[in-house]
C-alpha cells in the first residue's frame, strides 16, 4: 500500500531518496504557467494554468549554499527518513 502524496512548501527539511544522509531545506517551489487550447468542434477554449515542474532545495556543504533542482518524487521528507529504512522504503513503495 502506497503512502499518502506528500505536498512539499518551502521550509520543508527533505532528503534525497539516492543519498538520504543529506539535509536539505526546501527553497523554492518552481511553477510554469502555460496556455492550453480546448477545441471542441465549432467552439474552442483558451485557459491558463499553473504547473509544478520540480522544487529547488539548498543546503551547507561546510563552507557555502548549495542549490539544486529536484522532481517531487525523488525527494522523501526528512521525518520518513528518520524513521529509518523500513520507513523509507515503504514511502518509495
Amino acid at each position: 500500500m502506497k503512502p499518502e502524496k506528500v505536498y512539499f512548501k518551502v521550509g520543508d527539511e527533505v532528503a534525497h531518496k539516492d543519498n538520504l544522509d543529506l539535509k536539505m531545506e526546501v527553497s523554492r517551489i518552481l511553477k510554469e504557467w502555460r496556455t492550453i487550447h480546448k477545441d471542441f468542434g465549432n467552439s474552442q477554449s483558451v485557459e491558463k494554468k499553473c504547473f509544478m515542474v520540480g522544487i529547488e532545495c539548498s543546503w551547507w556543504d561546510g563552507q557555502k549554499r548549495l542549490v539544486d533542482k529536484f522532481h517531487s518524487k525523488s525527494l522523501i521528507p526528512w521525518s520518513i527518513v528518520e524513521e529509518g529504512y523500513i520507513a523509507v522504503q515503504k514511502y518509495l513503495g
